[in-house]
């Protein structure tokens, strides 16, 4: 385990219960078991090594409904939420594919405006990338407090430097996924 990820975990650590519904999962990255890695690596990066991650918020479960989803044949599919890094975040859900946003990409996070829907209430974090210019974290997360933390995650990014070669951008889906759960 890296010094940054240590740090960086620390600090998720110490938003968690400020950040997420009640609905939402908390792992800390050093309780990550082989089972929850593989749905992580299924749902956001299959590349993903247990050692650089600080913290993982599941909201597969935040606004499902067991019994519509028999009905319906909705269900999760892989990891969905907020996955910290030590240089970066993966954030996933429902609607949308899944994104890896650095740090020191970020320029500005801000409550998501309510002309860009009536239904959307969140966070849209603002990035310097070529090929990703914002993100909109919904359901699940507390604005103001995940604001809070993505700039302190800045702060710990600029003072550590890079210890990842990922870069901002969108992820792909795997071929193969879990089956339902």
């Amino acid at each position: 385990m890296s010094f940054k990820r240590q740090v960086v975990s620390d600090i998720v650590d110490m938003y968690h219960d400020k950040i997420a519904d009640a609905e939402c999962k908390y792992t800390r990255g050093g309780e990550i078991d082989a089972g929850l890695l593989r749905w992580i690596q299924v749902g956001f990066d299959p590349a993903i090594d247990r050692e650089e991650i600080a913290a993982y918020f599941d909201t597969r479960l935040v606004g499902f409904n067991p019994a519509l989803a028999q009905l319906s044949a909705i269900r999760p599919r892989g990891s969905q939420g907020l996955l910290f890094m030590s240089d970066g975040f993966y954030y996933k859900d429902r609607n949308l594919g899944g994104v890896y946003v650095r740090y020191s990409d970020i320029d500005r996070v801000h409550p998501a405006p309510k002309s860009l829907s009536p239904l959307v209430t969140g966070l849209v974090v603002t990035v310097h990338s070529q090929t990703l210019r914002t993100v909109t974290i919904r359901s699940g997360f507390q604005i103001e407090k995940t604001k809070e933390l993505l700039e302190k995650l800045q702060e710990v990014d600029r003072a550590h430097g890079k210890t990842m070669s990922k870069t901002t951008g969108k992820i792909g889906l795997l071929r193969n996924p879990l089956p339902y759960c």
